[in-house]
């Protein structure tokens, strides 16, 4: 640290002085006093909560005092605050060709105008199962969100329902041959858009509790299901799955 030079004034004359730890004495002058190099230590720095020499747009200085909330960081502004979409980042995107049916009540490999979609039936409950890796870095504290984008084959009204549910296949864990999932989670009733063709895209949240534990970094499986049994699903004909997104929840 560079030499500090302090001016005081009073109307008491006396020597001036500083003591060997860089103090200036408690005495009265008359004086510019200069404090040596490297003698104002750590311990002679105030710590108390005043914000007066704290960073700030347009000077150096302290870092403003920590808030105890471990979703904050300090921005540029030299503000505490919580990153802008750290909530809702997207984990994974899956598509029909992503898709590893099961052995039965599959739902079918379709197209529409050339784009590949799955094809769920309003009689059967059919299913489909994706594949994928958890990113490093994702956080599953508070679930998963699954946003589902379908249309209808044909109809231009009534709702369906989903259900989503998944399995952790991390090292050592579940034999591939016989997958178990975790707890099922089903949507809303889910409408048809009033135009053929027209997507719709509902979600549906899935508690921490119920993402059989997958963390970043590990495989896992998703199966997604419609129910037509449900009394709420009351769509007729099929329903045209085209895309999967997972999110942070």
């Amino acid at each position: 640290m560079g030499n500090i030079t302090h001016t005081f004034v009073s109307a008491i004359a006396d020597d001036p002085g500083a003591s060997a730890a860089g103090e200036v004495l408690p005495s009265h002058w008359n004086a510019a006093h200069t404090i040596a190099n490297d003698t104002v230590t750590e311990a002679q720095l105030s710590t108390s909560d005043n914000t007066t020499k704290d960073v700030s747009t347009t000077k150096h200085g302290f870092a403003p005092k920590a808030p105890n909330d471990t979703t904050k960081f300090l921005r540029g502004d030299a503000t505490w605050a919580v990153p802008s979409g750290s909530s809702t980042k997207t984990y994974s995107k899956l598509g029909p060709l992503d898709n590893y049916p099961p052995s039965s009540a599959y739902a079918t490999l379709d197209t529409r105008n050339s784009i590949a979609c799955l094809d769920f039936d309003d009689t059967t409950a059919e299913g489909a199962v994706f594949i994928d890796t958890m990113p490093e870095g994702a956080s599953l504290a508070s679930g998963l969100v699954v946003y589902l984008h379908w249309a209808a084959t044909s109809a231009t009204s009534g709702n369906v329902i989903w259900e989503v549910s998944f399995a952790r296949l991390n090292a050592n864990n579940q034999y591939l041959d016989s997958i178990t999932f975790d707890t099922v989670t089903a949507s809303s009733a889910a409408a048809a858009n009033g135009t053929s063709g027209k997507l719709t895209v509902p979600s549906i949240t899935v508690a921490a509790a119920d993402t059989d534990g997958i963390a970043a970094g590990e495989m896992y499986a998703l199966k997604v299901r419609r129910l037509p049994a449900d009394a709420s699903d009351t769509m007729a004909g099929d329903a045209e799955l085209f895309a999967l997104e997972v999110r942070g929840g």
